[in-house]
């Protein structure tokens, strides 16, 4: 199946812009104040935020905390996903086992752009490599205005600067780095052990370009090697080729594409952004002594949100590829002590020996 997964993926995360972040591209998890509105069916299914709270049949949404643009009626057991200022589509939630390949071919009947289904494609093989079988893909599908069938993925509408951009989002939830080793045989020196401390988040691109850190992967902010004595009470034997360091992040990645529209023309591909919100590290390490081998596990529960630059503003950047070009792919990947642990495939390129 992991052929046939890949098979579909085409060339994706593969074109990339130099980049530049701030510290305001990484914060804690706060889950915001969700908005209320108060909207009514207008013509062709498109409901309006009802301006006058007075019109007959509205209803009340409540934003969604967990997905953007995405909003809920109790009252309706529906969701409707904002598409513009002011207008919503009501939405069904589908959500799928990322890894199941059947699921994969059914959602290819869904009306999306290329580029969307490939990152899919991507997260799909990615979550399968890893052997993640817990990985779920969350989209949110409206009718077909032509044929009212349940399979178009509704875009949201911008406007910047007399440009009109399209942006697609797609969830992926309960993913897994897989374990990771960071350190081991003799590269479990004393220095390398005192600075395995933290995640550093960074975005991939003509250079990298940090954009935050996950503080303190082990308790209490301490060195990998703090942490491990604290807990064993022991002296590790610096170098020794039984010792190993490993860890595994469980995190939320959500991305973003957005498209530059021309009525003419159509859709072309601006720039594909991440937003990774990092939910718990365990790490795994073990050393050798004097007297044999000692182990420390631990588990980090996390609840930080890392934005690639231009997450939350795309139009920008997706103005710089305009004319058609290939659009630009901004991947966040995390480090520690110089070993890259990645959220998504890294630079995917089509292998010679595939049909």
């Amino acid at each position: 199946m992991k052929k046939l997964l890949c098979i579909l993926i085409t060339v994706t995360m593969l074109f990339s812009c130099t980049i530049v972040a701030s510290a305001s591209d990484v914060g804690t998890f706060v889950e915001e104040k969700k908005e209320d509105a108060l909207i009514y069916e207008g013509e062709n299914k498109v409901f309006m935020i009802d301006q006058e709270k007075d019109i007959d049949n509205s209803v009340r949404v409540t934003q969604e905390s967990k997905y953007e643009n995405i909003y809920f009626s109790p009252e309706r057991d529906a969701y409707f996903q904002k598409i513009s200022n002011n207008e919503f589509v009501e939405v069904e939630k589908v959500e799928f086992q990322l890894t199941d390949y059947e699921n994969y071919q059914t959602i290819q009947n869904y009306e999306m752009p290329k580029e969307v289904l490939d990152g899919i494609a991507s997260m799909a093989a990615f979550a399968q490599e890893n052997s993640n079988v817990d990985a779920r893909c969350v989209i949110f599908v409206a009718e077909n205005k032509a044929n009212r069938q349940l399979n178009t993925l509704p875009m949201v509408t911008t406007q910047k600067n007399g440009y009109t951009f399209h942006h697609y989002e797609v969830y992926f939830t309960s993913m897994w780095t897989s374990w990771q080793t960071i350190s081991e045989k003799g590269a479990t020196t004393i220095g390398n052990l005192k600075a395995i401390k933290e995640l550093v988040m960074t975005v991939v691109g003509a250079k990298n370009t940090t954009i935050g850190v996950a503080y303190g992967l082990f308790n209490a902010g301490k060195t990998c090697l703090e942490a491990w004595m604290l807990e064993t009470g022991q002296t590790p034997i610096f170098g020794n080729s039984n010792n190993k360091v490993m860890m595994d992040v469980n995190y939320d990645i959500y991305l973003k594409y957005t498209y530059n529209y021309n009525p003419i023309r159509g859709e072309t591909h601006g720039c594909s952004t991440q937003k990774v919100i990092v939910k718990q590290v365990d790490t795994d390490t073990y050393l050798y002594t004097s007297t044999g081998g000692e182990r420390n596990e631990e588990t980090e529960r996390k609840n930080q949100t890392y934005y690639s630059p231009n997450y939350r503003s795309p139009e920008t950047e997706a103005l710089i590829y305009l004319g058609g070009t290939a659009g630009s792919v901004e991947t966040i990947v995390g480090d520690v002590n110089g070993t890259l642990v990645y959220f998504s495939f890294p630079y995917f390129t089509w292998p010679s020996d595939w049909p």
